[in-house]
């Protein structure tokens, strides 16, 4: 774990992965391989593999007891998700009943679809709650959950910006003209 750690460091996932690939037993491990899954989380999200990533976290959550480093892993769990596709949270939110990795994908489409109603978001919680009762977000991650992703705004339209094309015309012009920087009239 050493040589995965040092190689990560270096940024060298792959090399980090292939040092993980020789523990062939990490519950075995004095720590009960929390390193081991957290350390190939690490290598699967550098090398841009995110949904093995999050498999790793996967792993990793169920091995951890106290509430703080598990709310944090599942945090971590949450980032990796959010920079799947939609298509691919899709297909992963697929899975049977009872599927963690699934019951996480489908999270993060319900947060994604229904952040601006949040009426309709705790709906759709309420009905995810009945297809995953025993999902490990349940106790850690969904009571938090509100407080940390407040809902979306909507979007407003971007402001035009209009560049003359040919400024400055000489050194003493560093500035652009004044009614450039005007707001527009009422």
């Amino acid at each position: 774990q050493l040589l995965a750690s040092l190689s990560l460091s270096q940024h060298r996932s792959e090399q980090a992965l292939a040092q993980l690939q020789k523990i062939s037993s990490p519950e075995l491990l004095p720590d009960q391989g929390r390193r081991y899954y957290r350390l190939r989380a690490e290598a699967y999200a550098m090398a841009g593999n995110m949904q093995e990533a999050v498999r790793q976290l996967i792993w990793l959550d169920g091995l951890l007891t106290d509430p703080g480093p598990r709310l944090e892993n599942q945090y971590r769990i949450w980032d990796q998700l959010s920079a799947l596709p939609d298509q691919t949270l899709q297909q992963l939110s697929g899975a049977p009943a009872g599927d963690a990795l699934g019951g996480w994908a489908e999270l993060a489409m319900i947060s994604r679809q229904s952040r601006a109603d949040r009426q309709q978001w705790e709906q759709r919680l309420e009905s995810r709650r009945a297809r995953f009762p025993t999902h490990p977000a349940q106790p850690f991650l969904l009571p938090d959950l509100p407080v940390q992703t407040p809902p979306a705004r909507p979007r407003t339209a971007p402001l035009p910006v209009l560049v003359p094309l040919a400024w400055p015309r000489d050194a003493s012009q560093t500035a652009p003209p004044a009614r450039l920087l005007a707001p527009p009239a009422p």
